[in-house]
């Protein structure tokens, strides 16, 4: 069991050293979790959710019930969009007659809608992610950046745990007090139109009142990809435990043709403590994210914290190296989020930061 175990760990540390050329940007994930987002994306070791699948499949094997996700709807807007909002509805097209009202402006819309089914060691996700930015800088020599990106698809995720250490007590529960290995694999089918590009010149000369912009986004392809990912749970007493995770997703990255947008490998390791005390739960965490990406170590590091009570967590972060913060209501089969975060679109930390909003919508079941 020991080989076993340290195979598949090195396994999933030999693909990541494995990963291609260096990138010099941070790739767009396909999901982010408002509840991650709002813990500054620190979730690697810690994930045991519904988001496992896409951030660390082996949290997966934590999974002890099975559950229905009917629909699922997780909206992202800059904070440009909230307060010029005027501005777009008066948008007819992207054209070089408009781009000056956006200078100096960061819009970015992202709407994802999902529904998934949960099962002891089982997840199988279906989605829908629709997202739109535009980035406009120095009318004197213009630098623009803007996209339209629609993906959708299927994926799955399976994980198994291996306990190890002395069991405490009497009953069905006396093994809770076990360290933990957990180990997951991931499948994913998806097809994807348009993506994000940089303006040229000669394509800014090109755009007037009788041009739309959305021939120069990109064609439609699919793609498929794949994701590992390991936990290691220590007790350390009956009501503290330390997560330590490490993840590789979308290995040698999703790519889908016809001049779409792939998407980027991830290699990620975490750390993290979660404390019990009655009712409420404390959970602290740790991330450094890509690191088969050659950006900026300060836009790779990722703090976060929760306080979860019945009914209601409070989350508090910093994501690359700017404050997070946001909170989740669960009534039965309702669950709704909302996170306030900063994204950094430039290379360098504090470069060109944008505010953003985060809301989940999820109507579940536990069966």
């Amino acid at each position: 069991m020991t080989g076993r175990i340290f195979l598949l760990t090195a396994a999933l540390v030999v693909l990541a050293a494995g990963a291609g050329t260096a990138r010099a940007e941070m790739s767009r994930s396909l999901l982010r979790s408002p509840e991650a987002l709002a813990m500054g994306g620190a979730y690697t070791a810690i994930v045991e959710d519904r988001d496992a699948a896409f951030y660390n499949p082996a949290g997966v094997a934590a999974y002890d019930h099975l559950s229905v996700h009917y629909v699922n709807v997780d909206p992202t807007v800059s904070n440009w969009v909230v307060s010029g909002w005027k501005t777009l509805q008066d948008l007819k097209t992207v054209n070089g007659s408009t781009v000056n009202r956006f200078m100096g402006q960061n819009v970015f819309v992202q709407g994802t809608a999902s529904t998934a089914v949960l099962a002891p060691g089982f997840a199988l996700i279906g989605l829908y992610d629709v997202q739109g930015a535009l980035y406009a800088k120095n009318q004197a020599f213009p630098k623009i950046e803007y996209g339209y990106q629609t993906t959708s698809g299927v994926q799955a995720a399976w994980g198994f745990s291996v306990k190890d250490g002395r069991m405490r007590g009497k009953g069905k529960h006396n093994d809770d007090f076990l360290n933990e290995w957990r180990f997951g694999i991931g499948a994913k089918y998806l097809a994807r139109q348009g993506g994000y590009r940089l303006l040229s010149a000669t394509e800014l000369l090109q755009l007037n009142q009788n041009t739309d912009a959305s021939t120069f986004i990109g064609g439609k392809g699919s793609g498929y990809g794949g994701d590992l990912g390991v936990q290691r749970i220590q007790r350390l007493t009956p009501t503290t435990s330390a997560y330590f995770g490490a993840s590789y997703l979308n290995i040698g990255d999703v790519t889908f043709g016809n001049g779409a947008d792939p998407i980027r490998g991830d290699f990620s390791i975490g750390t993290g403590l979660k404390f019990k005390q009655g009712l409420a739960n404390v959970t602290v965490a740790y991330d450094i994210q890509q690191l088969n990406n050659s950006s900026s170590f300060g836009k790779k590091q990722n703090f976060g914290a929760k306080l979860g009570l019945p009914l209601l967590d409070i989350y508090a972060g910093l994501h690359q190296g700017f404050l997070t913060y946001g909170a989740a209501i669960d009534v039965w089969i309702l669950r709704v989020a909302a996170t306030v975060y900063r994204e950094e679109n430039g290379a360098y930390p504090k470069q060109d930061p944008e505010d953003r909003l985060a809301v989940r919508v999820d109507f579940k079941m536990d069966l």
